[in-house]
């Protein structure tokens, strides 16, 4: 036997107008698990073929009414039928007769009377070959469905990336339009910021001359007159030139904080041995602004060589003024200044400590903002601070590449420390400040 393993599902039709050619064709497949129809007739056969279509077909050419030829050609011309293999059976053997068979669309050709192994043989090739076409059939339409989904696929591609690529062209145009108007904002910021600063130095200038001669001639008064005028008088006096300091310090810290933001300040960093720097401000620290209350300490805390920090001295001086007022302003119940010279962890430190009324803890995070006067600050009598002094002294100490912080409490006094990266040794400049 050929093939045990056939399939029970594959059916094949045999035509054939001899009832002992159908029943022996039939026996013959039907022992090999084949599905067998039969037909007399090529005309049945061929509506049957049509409304179920068999795997494979054994077709005799000698038929009546409807020859095999003709059977054969309608079959292949019907979509439904077309793809069937068709197997000839005939007792013609010449060669026409063959070319015509295959002409027509058969798949091979068998001579009677044949022989069983020859008929189950050729069966089973041309089956076999059916299931590879319909497999490769489904295959290809697989692959055709899978390449459709891959041609949707890079075309929704391709419109993601133009429409990608056009919201990256219109956000490019966005970014540039809104850098342009940043760039002219921070043109016109740049300008206004000089504008600013000019107006203030000149302002700073326009005032400063008058100042400084209602400084003098008041002192000028005290000074002659200050037995005549007695105690009030002299208390007034001492008044004006409290002020006429205080106006003097908001100018210059305005004035400062100009060219800061202006971004023209210029910084001509020296060598700076800072506690004869400290030593030589304390002593010109203006009298007249300390009460008899106050009084100005100067601390070394025992460093083994000269603290030498390379700074500009213009700022470096005003850093230190500012922290000085403020300590004297707010300690109005008096009590020394204590300002400390020192070195720790590699750098130079600076400390301004007072006694006065504090700043309140949950305010702390606010005192450097420029304008910013604690709560309790309208405790104190006389004209209120401009609350620059902090601001100015934290960019001053930004600009000197240093760290300003505060340690302080309501009632209990204010401790100032700044630090300042120290003069490498073999670095020091051939200008050195020395008092």
């Amino acid at each position: 036997m050929i093939n045990a393993a056939t399939s029970a599902k594959d059916i094949v039709l045999i035509i054939d107008d001899k009832p002992d050619n159908l029943r022996l064709l039939s026996d013959l497949l039907a022992e090999q698990q084949y599905q067998v129809r039969q037909a007399l007739r090529g005309d049945v056969a061929l509506k049957a073929a049509q409304l179920s279509p068999p795997d494979l077909i054994l077709l005799d050419i000698m038929l009546p009414g409807m020859n095999g030829y003709e059977v054969c050609r309608q079959l292949k011309a019907d979509a439904r039928t077309q793809e069937i293999p068709i197997i000839f059976l005939s007792a013609k053997d010449d060669e026409l007769d063959k070319v015509k068979a295959f002409s027509v669309g058969g798949s091979d050709y068998i001579a009677k009377p044949f022989q069983a192994i020859e008929v189950l043989a050729r069966v089973e090739h041309h089956l076999q070959i059916s299931r590879l076409q319909r497999q490769l059939q489904e295959r290809n339409q697989q692959l055709q469905a899978q390449n459709t989904l891959l041609q949707q696929e890079i075309y929704d591609r391709v419109i993601a990336e133009t429409a990608l690529q056009t919201l990256n062209q219109e956000l490019e145009a966005k970014v540039e339009e809104r850098t342009l108007q940043l760039k002219a904002a921070l043109e016109k910021e740049q300008q206004l910021n000089e504008l600013k600063s000019k107006l203030l130095s000149t302002l700073s200038h326009e005032f400063r001359t008058p100042l400084a001669s209602i400084s003098m001639s008041t002192e000028l008064i005290q000074e002659r007159l200050s037995q005549a005028i007695g105690d009030w008088g002299n208390k007034q006096l001492q008044r004006i030139i409290e002020n006429i300091q205080r106006l003097t310090q908001v100018l210059n810290n305005a004035t400062l904080l100009a060219l800061i933001d202006s971004h023209s300040l210029e910084i001509h960093p020296v060598s700076v041995n800072l506690f004869e720097f400290c030593a030589k401000l304390l002593k010109g620290y203006p009298k007249r602004v300390l009460n008899t209350l106050h009084s100005l300490e100067l601390v070394e805390s025992q460093p083994s060589s000269p603290v030498l920090v390379t700074a500009d001295a213009f700022l470096l001086e005003h850093l230190l003024m500012n922290l000085i007022h403020n300590a004297v302003r707010y300690s109005p119940g008096g009590g020394p200044i204590l300002l400390r010279v020192g070195c720790e962890d590699g750098q130079a430190v600076l400390q301004v400590r007072d006694s006065g009324i504090g700043i309140p803890e949950d305010e702390q995070g606010k005192i450097f903002d420029r304008f910013y006067r604690a709560d309790n600050a309208n405790s104190i009598p006389g004209t209120p601070g401009a609350g620059l002094g902090l601001a100015v002294a934290w960019e001053v100490a930004q600009l000197l590449q240093g760290t300003l912080g505060v340690a302080s409490g309501a009632g209990q006094g204010t401790t100032v420390t700044v630090h300042l990266p120290l003069t490498p040794a073999g670095q020091i400049p051939d200008r050195l400040i020395s008092f």
